[in-house]
């Protein structure tokens, strides 16, 4: 079951803004009686009057919250459901929303940020080994509350996510037909575990360690993924967690030969997406920061451009921003300390026009 909840709060006083309220004040959804709540994006004109609504709704054992702002509550419109990378994840408190968020809705989509399980008012615990099948789960779901929405066009909704969301997105792809579009920033395409090995060579050659060693730690964290036996993954586990650079991310640590058993080649850390993109045909936009040291920019660009051409999809753009780093973010190095002691960031220019123009040219 889903509901939307919409809580009357209006900035400004304007004769206009409480007529829209009074109008749309009450309005009937899943038996449920809403309030509206309306609120002006960056201090801009009454015209751009936008609503946000909380929507919540159940995926397996998971409770999901979120917030939906509306650009145009009177007419049905596009929507984008915005899909998380790793680590934590909410709304934003303010429950205003972000430059990329304003971006779409000045483009006409409506966009829909829920907080991530076990964040914000989202509840659940994923299941080991499963997280990716989960939260793809979770998508579908979200995709299905949208189309029963009145403000909603159900044939119209795409999706927008970054960094783990590439192997989130291209399964939720798969399993419905409801999914019109996909934008995906920074996104792998090589399965987890290789992905992970590239990082910790980036992070430990921005650490100051020269190049042999990072592709050593490189190698023995593949090793140790892939070890068929408790000598090989020994041999890479005990380098890797004398590193400080892994200990510090807690990506080290040792298991007994007791407790040791070779991942299966079902494991999810194996899962390719690309295995899934060559099957994708909606339009698709792929955008890599050339500075990013968390996925391979180069590798990720080229590999999507052969899956989509080999899907036959006529419709889709490969972009690669250089000096931008894993968030699109004009960065000296890409490395993760950058990021972490950085005061002030910018989009790399043409970042946010180059989405809104391609969404434009959905229409």
């Amino acid at each position: 079951m889903a509901y939307f909840l919409l809580i009357q709060a209006v900035e400004g006083s304007t004769d206009m803004k409480r007529h829209i309220v009074m109008l749309r004040g009450l309005l009937l959804l899943c038996g449920l009686v809403l309030l509206n709540e309306l609120y002006l994006v960056g201090g801009q004109s009454d015209k751009d009057i936008y609503t946000r609504e909380e929507v919540c709704f159940d995926s397996a054992h998971f409770k999901i919250v979120g917030d939906l702002h509306i650009p145009n509550p009177n007419k049905r419109q596009p929507a984008i459901i915005f899909v998380h990378g790793d680590g934590p994840a909410r709304r934003s408190p303010s429950g205003k929303p972000n430059r990329i968020m304003r971006s779409f809705l000045d483009t006409g989509f409506a966009c829909l940020f829920y907080d991530k399980p076990g964040y914000g008012e989202s509840t659940g615990k994923f299941t080991g080994g499963k997280l990716f099948e989960e939260r793809a789960s979770i998508l579908v779901d979200a995709v299905n509350v949208l189309k029963k929405h009145p403000a909603i066009n159900p044939e119209q909704i795409g999706l927008w996510g970054i960094s783990q969301a590439g192997y989130v997105m291209p399964k939720a792809i798969t399993v419905t037909k409801d999914i019109a579009f996909m934008i995906a920033i920074s996104c792998p395409a090589m399965d987890s575990v290789d992905q992970s090995a590239y990082l910790v060579e980036k992070q430990i050659l921005c650490e100051g360690y020269d190049e042999a060693e990072a592709k050593k730690a490189r190698q023995y964290f593949r090793q140790r993924a892939r070890a068929k036996t408790y000598r090989e993954y020994l041999e890479a586990a005990e380098y890797l967690d004398q590193n400080p650079f892994i200990r510090s991310i807690k990506w080290g640590g040792i298991r007994s030969e007791d407790r040791f058993s070779p991942l299966l080649p079902s494991n999810e850390g194996f899962f390719n997406p690309i295995t899934l993109i060559e099957k994708i045909t909606i339009p698709v936009l792929t955008i890599f920061g050339e500075k990013d040291t968390q996925i391979d920019p180069f590798q990720g660009a080229e590999a999507y451009e052969k899956a989509l051409k080999k899907a036959g999809n006529r419709f889709y753009r490969v972009k690669l921003f250089p000096e931008a780093d894993h968030g699109i973010i004009i960065a000296k190095t890409g490395c993760m300390k950058e990021q972490r002691e950085r005061y002030r960031s910018s989009y790399a220019p043409g970042y946010i026009e180059l989405m809104q123009n391609w969404l434009d040219s959905l229409n």
